[in-house]
């Protein structure tokens, strides 16, 4: 696909992409921050980053997907970017408690929300049903390859 077969709104985001607006939650003992883009209202889409990220690796992508009526929120997970207060929380279903702790924190929580996940971001969307968060749709991003028993066995 080239630039010219994109909606013109997404390919100026991408062309130069808004730094994002920085707002902050408090939420399961942990005060998050996150960047959004696009009006509050409009439907939410959760960014969550890698393991070695933050929120500001959707730099691109937040605008460009805000500029399709969504208000992406690219979260930064405990102990990385702005949030503090990393617990030592390694298994995906405690991580993705906390996260959905956050989106309800956020005022994110609604019918049609929608999440997409980068590699332990991935695999943290994948849990949110488990941690009782049901987004309409997930889209995991180079989730790590796992078997299916020890992806059951950490969610």
């Amino acid at each position: 696909m080239i630039e010219t077969d994109l909606p013109a709104a997404v390919a100026a985001a991408l062309r130069s992409p808004a730094d994002g607006e920085r707002f902050g939650a408090e939420a399961a003992g942990i005060p998050w921050s996150a960047l959004a883009w696009g009006e509050p209202g409009a439907r939410p889409l959760l960014l969550i980053h890698g393991v070695t990220s933050s929120a500001a690796t959707w730099w691109r992508i937040g605008p460009a997907l805000s500029a399709t009526g969504r208000r992406a929120v690219a979260v930064d997970l405990p102990g990385h970017g702005r949030t503090g207060h990393w617990q030592g929380r390694h298994r995906f279903r405690d991580n993705a408690a906390d996260v959905a702790a956050f989106v309800r924190a956020a005022g994110l929580e609604r019918d049609d929300l929608q999440v997409v996940g980068h590699s332990w971001g991935a695999m943290t969307a994948a849990a949110l049903p488990a941690a009782g968060l049901r987004p309409a749709s997930i889209v995991l991003i180079d989730p790590p390859a796992l078997p299916h028993a020890l992806m059951a066995a950490q969610v």
